[in-house]
């Protein structure tokens, strides 16, 4: 146990499920956009992944390679990358039965999930040990942390939909500002393709847990579209403990000419849920919570020549109400209400010349909060915003086996003045089987306004987060269907934000250094068995003490089989001791122990595209908490069918 007493604050362990920082941010789902569809398939031309810098909103992939969007805002190969990329493709979110976003990522390298309790309940991720609201989440390229907290809470966010999950590891603000000191997310809509066909899935399992999806997708001429919409319900493991989310998802693409395409992607959802606290020490069978949260982009893309141009307005909305008012104690005057909002335009062209690729762009942004808490201490409210511009450039250079990308981004925002981030990556083929690669890169993270403009516990003086950081790997290629990849990483934080031992106002006090390694290995052995592993060893430190819910130890295996109808995933998680406190008994971080997690899922494809299926969470009924005071699932079974 540490003697040092911890400075808590919100961005320091990130998953304050103080009453109703169990917000519960539910990805989203559509607005609506219909368009008759023609008889004979055309789709929209492809452009050239060697010479254009594509639209964050549309990965490509092929049958013997993944294509990667996010890590160099441009398409290439998850192998050309310099960067350190993890994805989850459609592919594995099918074969994992994954109920959600939770599921699909907890297994990649590098990557720590914290969540309070069961499923609904608000999620953190960690990346590389940086805090919570260091980790920049895009959906289908749409900036969507809450400017409130500056986090993006995963807990609620439908997989039904999403094609593809981006994951760069490392500092990125110059490619995309604030935020990115850990690395980014992005979650990518599925595209219609094919003909037009409907499909379905259905779900029931312990604890009264509850799936319905409905879904539409193809192409036809110069329209695609691709839609779901779903019901998800459980009544989680106790009294107050239930979850209730309704919402759609919409993409449609519609090509304009030549090589111009139109893209419009929606997405929106409705959540009711329980807010039970800590259930053995702050238990609450009365407080509930509601969310509404909205994602809508309009995308302009157009190829002309070696020249490739991008333009994307989008908007994401969340409203979330937390109601204590009949507390059995202490109760609150009124329900308190969150509202939060984040306008963007992100322009950027890209042209190829000789070897270089060369990308350009802007951004314009406006966050804004409009808050109002109430509690038996009293009630309080802000309504702020913030605006932001940037401009940012990067030059690809590829030689033969030799890769260099350097980048650069100027960031101005209202509150707090300039700031610039730059980044430099490489990669050297020393073989044909070998690769080495490095980055190094400096970030920031602008201060969340909760911090910035709260009535009394605010302080409008602050300064962004900064750091630097680096990385060094090699890769080696077994054959060609495996391969391992070894990684160091190192962090360095200043200026985190943490609380005056004598105002208890929030100063740019204290510093923080990660740093650690990652091992990952991935394999098909042929005959529809393929086997990916992955460790990941962290070392924390920080000035105000121990940094909480990040494990020193992570380890994640995954065994699939997809042969003939035959559609088999067996995967194992090991996370190791971290520091935590219960925030009611303790207040100073102690050790608590790890845990060992397996899963199940089994599914049989019937020849009329009708899969029934099983899925066992927690296989071995273990007794465990990701955060302390808020019990884990223990075994639990679902059954369910899809149609696709």
């Amino acid at each position: 146990m540490s003697a040092n007493a911890v400075v808590f604050t919100p961005s320091s362990f990130g998953c304050g499920d103080t009453k109703m920082k169990t917000s519960l941010f539910l990805l989203t789902l559509p607005f609506l956009a219909t368009s008759a569809l023609a008889q004979t398939e055309s789709p929209p031309p492809t452009p050239d992944p060697a010479v254009a810098a594509v639209p964050i909103t549309e990965p490509e992939t092929n049958d013997e390679q993944v294509i990667v969007i996010t890590a160099e805002r441009r398409q290439q190969t998850l192998l050309q990358s310099p960067s350190s990329v993890a994805v989850v493709t459609r592919a594995q979110i099918e074969a994992r039965k994954s109920f959600d976003l939770v599921d699909a990522i907890r297994l990649l390298p590098g990557v720590s999930v914290s969540q309070s309790g069961t499923f609904g309940k608000s999620a953190s991720i960690f990346l590389r040990g940086t805090n919570s609201n260091h980790t920049l989440v895009l959906v289908d390229g749409v900036r969507a942390n809450s400017p409130q907290d500056g986090r993006f809470d995963i807990g609620q966010i439908p997989i039904e939909n999403v094609e593809q999950i981006e994951i760069v590891r490392g500092p990125a603000s110059a490619l995309y500002g604030s935020d990115a000191i850990g690395g980014v997310i992005n979650i990518i809509t599925r595209r219609g393709q094919g003909p037009i066909r409907t499909g379905g899935q259905l779900e029931y399992g312990s604890f009264a847990t509850q799936k319905q999806v409905v879904t539409v997708s193809g192409a036809s001429d110069k329209n695609r579209v691709s839609f779901s919409a779903f019901r998800n319900k459980t009544d989680g493991n106790f009294q107050n403990d239930d979850f209730r989310d309704l919402g759609a998802s919409l993409r449609f693409d519609r090509a304009i000419g030549g090589n111009a395409n139109l893209v419009f992607i929606g997405r929106t959802s409705s959540a009711k849920f329980g807010v039970p606290g800590q259930r053995f020490l702050s238990f609450d069978p009365n407080q509930r919570g509601t969310s509404r949260d909205s994602t809508v982009s309009l995308a302009y893309t157009n190829q002309v020549g070696k020249r490739n141009d991008r333009v994307t307005v989008g908007l994401y909305d969340r409203h979330l109400t937390d109601d204590d008012t009949r507390a059995t104690t202490s109760p609150a005057p009124n329900p308190s209400r969150f509202s939060n909002q984040v306008l963007s335009l992100d322009a950027q062209t890209g042209y190829r010349f000789n070897q270089n690729t060369v990308i350009g762009g802007l951004e314009l942004r406006r966050e804004s909060a409009d808050i109002f808490s109430s509690s038996s201490f009293g009630e309080s409210a802000y309504d702020r915003s913030t605006r932001t511009y940037a401009l940012f450039a990067q030059d690809e250079y590829r030689s033969g086996d030799f890769a260099l990308v350097p980048g650069v981004r100027y960031e101005n925002n209202s509150q707090f003045g300039d700031f610039t981030s730059y980044r430099l990556a490489g990669a050297y083929n020393v073989n044909p089987a070998t690769k080495i690669k490095a980055s190094f890169g400096t970030a920031f993270k602008a201060p969340p306004f909760d911090s910035l403009y709260f009535p009394n516990f605010g302080n409008p003086n602050l300064v962004p987060e900064r750091s630097r950081g680096f990385d060094l790997g090699v890769r080696r290629e077994l054959n060609k269907r495996g391969g391992v990849e070894l990684t160091y990483f190192n962090n360095r934080i200043r200026n985190l934000i943490g609380s005056d031992p004598t105002t208890f106002l929030p100063i740019n006090i204290n510093s923080a250094r990660t740093s650690g390694a990652e091992l990952s290995y991935d394999q098909e052995f042929g005959g529809g068995l393929r086997f990916i592993t992955s460790g990941t060893y962290t070392h924390t430190r920080s000035t105000s003490g121990p940094l909480l819910r990040r494990p020193k130890f992570n380890l994640s295996s995954d065994l699939v089989y997809q042969r003939g109808p035959y559609d088999l995933d067996l995967s194992v998680l090991v996370q190791g001791r971290r520091f935590d406190a219960d925030f009611i008994n303790e207040f100073t971080a102690r050790e608590y122990g790890g845990f060992a997690r397996v899963d199940f899922a089994f599914g049989y494809r019937l020849k009329n595209g009708v899969q029934p299926y099983i899925r066992i969470n927690n296989l071995l009924n273990r007794n465990y908490q990701e955060v302390a005071g808020y019990p884990a699932p223990r075994f639990n079974v679902v059954f369910g069918v899809h149609a696709f």
